[in-house]
């Protein structure tokens, strides 16, 4: 029965990791706030809270393709020919 329920706990981390791990940047940011929130209501500090936010908030993957440009130039005026193609 133990070695069940220890399984069962190891299943369910890994679950919330591959979760969080996928989850668009975006609401990673905004669960991270809540539970910087919640940390405020256990008696964290403000300081505590923030630095709290930011270790959970960028945690994750690749960043929800925030920042790693491969689907070309932002902007929309460069030609399909000219656009670099780039590989994950």
């Amino acid at each position: 029965m133990t070695q069940e329920l220890i399984v069962a706990l190891i299943v369910v981390l890994a679950v919330a990791y591959a979760a969080w791990h996928w989850m668009p940047q975006g609401l990673r940011r905004r669960l991270a706030g809540g539970i910087a929130g919640g940390s405020r209501r256990l008696g964290a500090s403000d300081a505590q809270a923030e630095r709290i936010a930011q270790a959970v908030g960028a945690a994750g993957g690749c960043g929800s393709c925030d920042s790693c440009n491969a689907c070309g130039p932002a902007s929309p005026d460069a030609p399909a020919a000219e656009r670099p193609l780039r590989r994950h």
